[in-house]
């Protein structure tokens, strides 16, 4: 389709491929989608395969399974649910954002509850939340070497598993893991023995010995 498209429903198994701009009430599609324009969906945003859009997507709430990379800005007023690898040029914004798998955001986080299971490098720009909770996939064993990293976080409450931070800004604070963090305003809860807070190496301890 070379131009605008708008529809109540847009259910497609297969391919599609939008070059105008995209507005629906609900997206659906099980395949591959490319579109080249802003993405308007007042409902559902239901992506199960290949998505590579090319503009700033809005969406009531987004469920995205599989490969998704946005060349701009994500938002959804409610939920985004992400499984397997999600790109994101701008920022990301909504109500709550579950994620399991790689996550890469170029701007800021923005959202009430992050949820997440890190497999593999995940990182953005800032993050700015009540609540967020990450923890690595540990099983299989090359899993625990998943992190997430960012600039600045700033949430209510951090709990935090393979999380490497300039700064940190929480009332409650649990490092679990394999953490970094330069520096930390609040209260910290709890501190597993491999996390550091303020400024040190960035290389690993030997095995055996911890500082």
């Amino acid at each position: 389709m070379l131009g605008t498209v708008e529809a109540g429903t847009l259910d497609i198994s297969g391919m599609l491929s939008v070059g105008g701009e995209l507005r629906c009430g609900e997206l659906r599609v099980r395949g591959s989608v490319d579109t080249f324009a802003p993405t308007r969906v007042a409902g559902l945003l239901d992506l199960d395969g290949a998505a590579r859009l090319g503009g700033p997507v809005s969406a009531g709430e987004a469920r995205l399974l599989g490969r998704a990379e946005l060349t701009s800005d994500l938002a959804a007023e409610r939920t985004v649910d992400a499984e397997g690898h999600l790109a994101v040029g701008g920022d990301l914004s909504a109500a709550e954002l579950r994620f399991s798998g790689t996550l890469l955001v170029t701007g800021g986080i923005r959202a009430g509850r992050i949820t997440g299971k890190l497999d593999g490098v995940c990182r953005a720009r800032s993050v700015l939340c009540d609540t967020i909770d990450l923890k690595r996939i540990t099983f299989p064993p090359w899993k625990r070497s998943a992190a997430f990293s960012a600039e600045r976080i700033e949430a209510r409450e951090a709990h935090l598993d393979g999380v490497r931070c300039e700064f940190l800004r929480a009332e409650e604070i649990y490092l679990g893991p394999n953490c970094h963090v330069s520096r930390a305003e609040g209260r910290v809860v709890a501190r597993h023995r491999s996390s550091y807070v303020g400024y040190e190496s960035s290389s690993p301890p030997p095995p055996g010995l911890f500082r």
